[in-house]
């Protein structure tokens, strides 16, 4: 890749796909002009984690099915008057279900940067998804918890990780 004169930052992000097993690997970088490399650092510090089960009637699937509202709801509140929040969401579950989740505006303290009623995940992907979303306003908000296929029992994880402090309770 070869760049104008001049100062470019780029983010290398090392992953595996399905992770069963820690592996080692080695990282290295060459270059015609001096360069650095640094770990990024963290701008979350608050975090809140919470487990939950897809059991029963509140294992209703996408909201392509009805029920999709029977889905397990927690309650998200941002008790600020800030309008420019940063929230990150990850949905941790069984790694045969695909899984996803919607957001929506219950109600906020201020007028947001941003505004959406319902933010979503969109397509649905095995065992793990997350949304990170900027320009939040302070408030409440409706977090619905889905495997894209109805009567998927397990458990799940829900992380989040803000700027600010964060709350989450269950109320379905």
């Amino acid at each position: 890749m070869v760049q104008e004169p001049g100062t470019t930052t780029y983010t290398l992000v090392v992953s595996q796909y399905e992770k069963n097993m820690t592996i080692q690997y080695t990282l290295r970088a060459y270059s015609t002009a001096p360069i650095s490399l640094k770990p990024i650092t963290d701008p979350y510090t608050c975090s809140k984690t919470i487990t939950g089960a897809w059991k029963g009637a509140n294992a209703a699937g996408c909201p392509n099915h009805d029920n999709f509202e029977l889905n397990p709801t927690y309650e998200i509140s941002l008790s600020n008057r800030d309008s420019d929040n940063q929230l990150l969401i990850e949905l941790r579950g069984p790694r045969d279900f695909a899984v996803g989740f919607q957001l929506f505006v219950t109600s906020l303290t201020v007028a947001p940067i941003n505004h959406h009623e319902k933010m979503s995940t969109g397509s649905y992907r095995r065992g793990y998804t997350m949304m990170e979303l900027a320009g939040l306003a302070g408030g409440k908000y409706r977090l619905i918890v889905a495997t894209f296929e109805p009567r998927q029992e397990g458990p799940f994880i829900i992380n989040l990780r803000s700027l600010r402090p964060v709350e989450i309770k269950c109320i379905q």
